[in-house]
């Protein structure tokens, strides 16, 4: 078995990349038959955090949440290998490292990696997302898919990990909220073991995003897009520990509801 690069668990063959074509197309053909696709970015996350920090941080919860549903219900999800590039365009700047897809190349990217998926069997794919700019490309292409299929036992689903979690967020973090490289992500980084320089911060002391206002959103260029937006200096692992597994926790909840009958795809024989 190949060793998983990014994955700290040790059942990686719940990552699709791990896995013969056979196993693959044995799985794929099995009534709710499902696969996770992490989508994250590269952008800046400020001087204290990697600019794969979102994707990383999807494909970690990704890999835990399948190793947990195999481990405890015998149930196999895969993990597709996650998208690392995607829509970031808000953090494009001369002054900092960020590479952003434009909207029809990362719409088509996911479009045809989904239909491919399905035209191997697939019934369920879940786009798993650790970037806020992809949230809503993603919604329209999810419903473009799933609405195209003449099979409609096909289903797409959008998870963002931080919608998941956002009343838990209130009682375990003082921001309460997921901004931009601050408490949340920052503290889910060191649970994770992603690096993490917590001595090297720049930070915007923020509790909401520059585009957010009350009741409407508004769009514009004049803000620092180099920096972390939240209060990162808030961040500790133990708050990322609780956060990581109530997330963990409610990813449990929406799978088992999706593969529907306990154990039905049983570990596969190597």
């Amino acid at each position: 078995m190949i060793k998983a690069g990014l994955s700290d668990n040790s059942c990686s063959e719940v990552m699709l990349e791990n896995n013969t074509y056979v196993r693959i197309m044995n799985l794929a053909q099995k009534r709710n038959s499902t696969i996770i696709i992490p989508i994250g970015s590269i952008e800046q996350h400020s001087t204290h955090l990697p600019v794969g920090t979102d994707y990383i941080i999807a494909y970690k919860l990704a890999v835990m949440i399948a190793c947990r549903i195999l481990n405890r219900y015998g149930i196999q999800v895969y993990v597709a290998p996650p998208i690392p590039y995607s829509l970031s365009i808000e953090w494009k700047h001369k002054n900092t490292f960020t590479i952003t897809l434009s909207l029809q190349t990362f719409s088509n990217l996911i479009y045809e990696i989904v239909s491919e998926l399905i035209s191997h069997g697939f019934k369920n794919i879940v786009l798993f997302n650790g970037h806020g700019g992809n949230t809503e490309a993603l919604n329209i292409i999810a419903r473009w898919i799933a609405n195209s299929q003449a099979d409609k036992s096909i289903k797409i689903y959008v998870v963002n990990w931080w919608d998941l979690i956002r009343d838990e967020l209130s009682t375990l973090t003082e921001q309460k909220t997921l901004l931009h490289a601050g408490e949340v992500e920052t503290s889910i980084a060191l649970a994770l073991n992603i690096p993490v320089e917590i001595k090297n911060l720049d930070y915007v002391d923020t509790d909401k995003m520059p585009w957010t206002k009350n009741g409407y959103t508004v769009y514009t260029s004049e803000y620092p897009r180099n920096k972390a937006w939240g209060k990162p200096h808030l961040a500790t692992k133990e708050k990322g520990q609780k956060i990581v597994e109530a997330i963990l926790s409610k990813m449990e909840k929406i799978l088992l509801n999706i593969t529907s009958s306990k154990g039905q795809y049983a570990k596969p024989s190597t």
